[in-house]
């Protein structure tokens, strides 16, 4: 899957630089959604999120967007040109090659979600991939993934959350991950690490019966 799409990114974007290990000048992914750049900035990705390292697709992401770098070399660009800047200092863009959007590429592979963001296209991209199964989202029919979830605007949540604890009643429930990835949502950063990584998960100690008390 993953050589497949960075095939796909060299397509689209042009080979990359031939470069030695270790001799990277150019922007560098240290994950999937932040990058250093060449001046040493760091670039949080905005309206998208990735899996933390260490969970099952994190490197997946940070080598496609690597890919994404250097196929584009000097031709990347911040959008917009004088991003703001989140409480760690990171400035919160899209990286851009003319018209193509690291975001939404790593969204296309199944290796990013769309993250509290009403960008069209990204939504689009999300529901292709989770449709074909991309990436990640290869594990939507895993037993692990089917929930159930409480949903608020723009994530779901499990239903013991403190987020939404108290609120089962007045939250849409859903079961499996499948359904609120392709309504755009993303999952909660406070209780679901995502992708699960099996057999071990939430709901191994979660009774369904339990969301009609309330939380």
């Amino acid at each position: 899957m993953l050589c497949g799409a960075l095939a796909l990114i060299t397509a689209l974007w042009g080979a990359p630089p031939d470069e030695r290990p270790g001799d990277h000048q150019g922007p560098r992914a240290v994950d999937g959604d932040t990058v250093i750049w060449a001046d040493g900035r760091r670039v949080r990705l905005a309206g998208v999120d990735c899996p933390e390292t260490g969970r099952p697709g994190a490197e997946a992401a940070r080598l496609l967007a690597q890919a994404h770098l250097d196929a584009a070399g000097p031709a990347l660009a911040l959008v917009p040109p004088e991003p703001p800047r989140d409480a760690y200092d990171r400035l919160l863009a899209d990286i851009h090659s003319g018209s193509r959007s690291l975001s939404t590429g790593l969204v296309e592979a199944g290796l990013a979600w769309r993250y509290r963001s009403s960008d069209q296209t990204l939504l689009t991209a999300q529901q292709e991939a989770v449709r074909q199964r991309r990436g990640i989202h290869a594990i939507l029919d895993h037993p692990l993934t089917q929930g159930p979830y409480l949903e608020t605007s723009t994530s779901f949540h499990h239903p013991a959350c403190r987020l939404v604890r108290g609120r089962s009643r007045q939250l849409e429930l859903r079961w499996g991950a499948a359904g609120s990835f392709a309504s755009g949502r993303s999952p909660c950063r406070s209780c679901l690490a995502w992708p699960p990584r099996p057999p071990l998960g939430p709901w191994s100690r979660f009774r369904p019966e339990a969301l009609s008390s309330g939380w």
